[in-house]
């Protein structure tokens, strides 16, 4: 049986808030790595190989991030939704493009925790025309997950035009229809980037589940600190940490995790930084403090300056002598797949 995994990685700007200016969010990088290359990470692992990403205004820089997934170890398609499409529309449209007999159907925005081969499995064992993957919430009650596994046959009910959704539409649909639609109950909860909080707390789970040998990582504790990195002997670690390729850390630095230094990143001696995001090429001075926040577009937070609960972005295209918090978009650097 013939499997693609689809990401619905379209991009939707009601707010147009700071955080949904740094970049699409199934691009911003999560331990390192773009969201939708773990997310595609996690497919392939179910034994998946072939995925298609459907974007809409940012097409191309999925594309130019993304590949034809040949760092993914994925075959790995593009499908653009100008119209709009919707959920069901998107996956109807990438179950064609790709000839599959089943996809399984991820929002973009979502890192799943469960097995995605047990996943498939259930769906099958209970030959399920669609299976929606369900988790607990913190009110008492389960809600989706935002995983899918969808029939072919079922996604013929969608048309080849117009919205169409699959909680609200296809599914309804389905069980009207007297087709059976199942459920997977996920252990766990799948982190769901939404906002700067959310991202922040991402990641802890991606920084664990990272496959440190493959990634060029090395283990020390729980800090994962990149091979071509530069850490002093002196600074600490507290917490998952994540040092990415050519960050320095300087001496007698603190790190308190979930932390995480993109390429490039650099924090100055005696800094302290605590479940922040350094996107590559941003830098925390000497002895200065971050606090929940992320820096990002080689933002440079001047020595002994404070930057809590912020986005930080550089809006001059390059590193100021001396910074204190800006907070206006601006086009940030990406980590790639």
């Amino acid at each position: 049986m013939r499997t693609a995994a689809v990401i619905l990685a379209g991009t939707h700007e009601w707010q147009r808030e700071l955080f949904d200016a740094l970049c699409p969010r199934p691009l911003m990088p999560v331990a390192n790595r773009a969201l939708v290359a773990r997310a595609l990470d996690w497919a392939r692992a179910g034994g998946i190989c072939e995925a298609v990403v459907c974007t809409n205004r940012y097409a191309p820089l999925f594309r130019r991030t993304l590949g034809a997934g040949d760092r993914l170890g994925m075959q790995l398609l593009h499908y653009q939704d100008v119209t709009p499409r919707g959920p069901a529309g998107c996956a109807a449209d990438a179950a064609r493009l790709i000839d599959a007999d089943r996809v399984l159907v991820i929002e973009g925005t979502v890192l799943p925790v469960c097995d995605a081969a047990d996943v498939l499995y259930t769906h099958d064992a209970e030959r399920n025309a669609a299976t929606v993957v369900i988790e607990d919430t913190d009110y008492g009650y389960s809600a989706p997950a935002g995983v899918f596994v969808l029939q072919a046959a079922a996604l013929e009910r969608v048309g080849q035009a117009g919205y169409h959704d699959i909680k609200e539409g296809l599914i309804r649909e389905l069980r009207e229809g007297g087709q059976r639609v199942g459920s997977y109950r996920a252990v766990g909860r799948a982190s769901r980037v939404l906002d700067r909080e959310s991202y922040l707390h991402a990641q802890q789970p991606a920084i664990r589940g990272v496959r440190a040998e493959l990634e060029g990582y090395d283990r020390a504790g729980e800090a994962l600190i990149h091979e071509t990195a530069e850490v002093d002997a002196s600074a600490r670690f507290y917490g998952p940490v994540m040092i990415g390729p050519r960050a320095v850390v300087e001496r007698r630095a603190t790190l308190i995790g979930p932390v995480v230094l993109g390429s490039g990143a650099v924090c100055r001696e005696q800094a302290i930084i605590v479940r922040t995001v350094l996107w590559s090429g941003s830098e925390v001075g000497a002895a200065a403090h971050v606090d929940h926040s992320i820096l990002a577009g080689g933002f440079a937070l001047a020595p002994e300056m404070s930057a809590t609960h912020e986005i930080c972005v550089n809006m001059l295209g390059e590193r100021p002598a001396s910074a204190g918090v800006q907070k206006k978009a601006a086009t940030a650097t990406m980590t790639g797949v």
